[in-house]
């Protein structure tokens, strides 16, 4: 059994069964990742342009603030178990209702029922149905993205996963400059209604046509048979058909425990990230994953400090994108970092979606947190020390976040 020493303490790495997943070619990486340029897609433009632009056009611009927020928390509030619900249930799809694989039904189905709420949220006239909407598309997504999310551990082998974690970083970056200038061509709160309307429906289409195809390609690629969810549901089958016969008490598995306009530095960001996603997952498969975390988590504190001190539109824009590319080195690394410590084979897409809370739980607290420090500083008379506020929130979760991955012990460097 493999020992790590870190600073007097002894980590004791799990004991994982021999699986043996073969290399894959950069055809099928590109195949198995390209679903996460559909969801970028697909959750950019709603975020970003479509949903703030809905409920301007719903509730009018005086309440246009409080009015975004009764849509966006519940849905964010049902994302945090909806991920990792639907992880737990593919973990525990078997026999028949695995016989085309534990993680593509629930990718499937997740999306033919996502497609459904999209066409739900772009017929809905006021706030009510289009909060009911926006949760049932966090539901049905939450369902497909926490087994998809699995499909990294489940098929890529160790030595590749820095690599497919920066292929799936760059697409994710790309689908979402995707997302904002696809819906930024066509929707427009300022447009006459019947003209916004056209627009509004085509993204929406936009959006479908996008999101269906490129999860048929993500499904038909996938070899599940061959990952190691299969290999270990066959060798766990072979060694019960050769054991005795137990009293079921004993064989119980062990339980582990509004942007109505975006600023152009936000756009030169997303840019920049481009230029360091993919490189970063492959650099971590060499140097190690830590030293991408602490390298990319410092420069984007450093870079952080600009926004908070700096008043000149060129210097913001330059520091955007010098930020991109902080954040497309964490954001390309950060998948397959969690992979490496995932405790067990069987519980791949349930952990992934416990995982997956810390992406969801910033979508219910900001609302409420930066919301109000802003007004307040709004009603001051000073909105921009309220930014500059939320900035240095920004800067000290940042540090937060990177000097604990210091603690993950199953991760050497």
């Amino acid at each position: 059994m493999a020992t790590l020493e870190q600073e007097g303490t002894e980590y004791i790495a799990p004991r994982r069964p021999a699986i043996a997943l073969p290399r894959l070619r950069w055809t099928q990486i590109l195949a198995i990742s390209i679903f996460c340029f559909a969801l970028n897609f697909h959750w950019t433009a709603l975020g970003i342009i479509i949903l703030p632009s809905q409920v301007f056009k719903i509730a009018g611009n005086a309440t246009k603030g409080t009015a975004l927020a009764y849509v966006l928390v519940p849905g964010a509030f049902v994302s945090l178990f909806a991920n990792p619900l639907f992880g737990m249930l593919s973990d525990r799809t078997h026999g028949r209702l695995a016989a085309w694989g534990r993680r593509r039904p629930y990718i499937l189905f997740g999306t033919l029922v996502n497609v459904l709420g999209l066409i739900w949220m772009a017929a809905s006239h006021d706030i009510p149905t289009l909060t009911l909407a926006y949760v049932l598309v966090q539901f049905s997504s939450n369902a497909a993205q926490a087994p998809f999310h699995a499909l990294l551990p489940d098929i890529v082998p160790a030595g590749q996963r820095g690599l497919v974690s920066g292929v799936m970083g760059l697409l994710a970056i790309t689908g979402t400059i995707g997302g904002v200038i696809v819906a930024g061509l066509f929707v427009a709160a300022s447009k006459p209604l019947p003209e916004y309307q056209r627009g509004l429906w085509l993204t929406y289409g936009i959006i479908i046509a996008v999101l269906v195809p490129l999860m048929l390609v993500t499904l038909i690629s996938v070899r599940e048979r061959m990952g190691a969810s299969a290999q270990l549901e066959t060798q766990e089958a072979e060694k019960s058909a050769e054991a005795p016969v137990q009293d079921a008490s004993l064989e119980q598995p062990r339980r582990l425990s509004w942007v109505q306009k975006i600023p152009r530095s936000t756009k030169i960001n997303v840019l920049s990230t481009l230029v360091v996603a993919a490189a970063a997952g492959w650099l971590s498969d060499r140097f190690g994953r830590k030293r991408i975390v602490y390298f990319s988590g410092g420069f984007m504190a450093l870079v952080g400090l600009v926004f908070v001190i700096a008043h000149s539109l060129v210097i913001a824009l330059a520091a955007g994108a010098i930020f991109g590319l902080g954040y497309g080195a964490y954001q390309s690394v950060d998948w397959a970092l969690v992979v490496d410590v995932l405790p067990s084979h069987r519980n791949y897409a349930r952990d992934m979606g416990i995982w997956n809370i810390s992406l969801s739980l910033p979508q219910v607290i900001a609302p409420v947190i930066g919301g109000p420090i802003i007004d307040s500083f709004t009603r001051s008379g000073n909105s921009v020390a309220g930014y500059q506020a939320i900035f240095i929130m920004a800067i000290v979760y940042c540090l937060i976040g990177t000097v604990t991955v210091r603690y993950i012990k199953g991760v050497k460097r």
